[in-house]
């Protein structure tokens, strides 16, 4: 009797152990996320210009959505700009490349991995409004 109840014991408490060291890494990761969005808004003196027409805004990393976001201002666009497919056509090809940079960078990175972090763009026009804006879900970047 006592032996099953010192086995009972054992496994409450390697039960308990495993809980915690997946708690630790999920803190880990998440303290880590949010390190690199601040570092890159730090770092890259954001907000910035980037090229002739976008300013790179802020980079945040909300736990509660496992989301980092990326967010921009189109300097030249207006709510009623005129080319706006075009505009939207030239996102949509950067949306496209963002996929496959993620594939290789943050596709191999464990923190992502382990919280299967969304990570978004934000593009605003020049009254901060949002204009476009894509979502790059851990399924599409994670293999």
């Amino acid at each position: 009797m006592k032996i099953n109840n010192i086995l009972i014991l054992l496994f409450i408490l390697f039960a308990f152990s495993c809980k915690n060291e997946k708690n630790d890494e999920r803190t880990k990761a998440i303290e880590y996320l949010q390190n690199v969005a601040k570092s890159t808004n730090i770092i890259s003196k954001l907000p910035r210009k980037i090229d002739e027409y976008t300013i790179a805004e802020k980079v945040i990393y909300e736990s509660g959505k496992s989301m980092i976001t990326y967010s921009y201002i189109l300097t030249d666009i207006t709510p009623y700009v005129e080319n706006k497919s075009e505009v939207i056509n030239s996102l949509k090809k950067i949306e496209i490349n963002q996929i496959e940079k993620a594939q290789k960078n943050q596709g191999k990175d464990k923190a992502y991995q382990l919280l299967k972090v969304t990570i978004n763009s934000i593009y605003k026009d020049s009254k901060g409004k949002e204009f476009y804006s894509f979502k790059i879900k851990p399924e599409q970047y994670i293999k």
